[in-house]
């Protein structure tokens, strides 16, 4: 089973404690292939990555920040991050049928991604 996890959550380190990183260890300990999608805020200086642990395959996408900024600049990455984050799941995981979509509370604009 595929699994696409969507998060605004910073997951950089899929084995420390947390309740979305303890979901998705805990989904692929049954032999789910989970895919995570999660920001990299611009203010990290660092760009898109896909990094694969086993079974759990993590793309982190450079977005614009969210957090800790005004309400114009949240606004902005709100808005765009929806393409981004589709943009890269087309990029990445290209050819991959998801059987289930999963999120964390993400805004209103993911609605896209979900449908693809």
């Amino acid at each position: 089973m595929n699994i696409l996890f969507l998060t605004l959550a910073n997951m950089e380190n899929i084995y420390e404690p947390g309740i979305y990183t303890d979901l998705v260890r805990e989904i692929a300990k049954n032999n789910c292939d989970v895919y995570i999608v999660s920001p990299r805020e611009k203010r990290k200086g660092l760009y898109t990555k896909l990094s694969m642990s086993g079974n759990i395959h993590s793309l982190k996408i450079k977005v614009g920040n969210i957090t800790k900024v005004g309400f114009i600049e949240k606004g902005i990455s709100t808005i765009t991050i929806e393409n981004k984050y589709l943009h890269g799941i087309r990029k990445n995981f290209k050819g991959i049928k998801f059987d289930m979509v999963l999120y964390s509370t993400p805004p209103i604009t993911f609605s896209k991604i979900i449908r693809y």
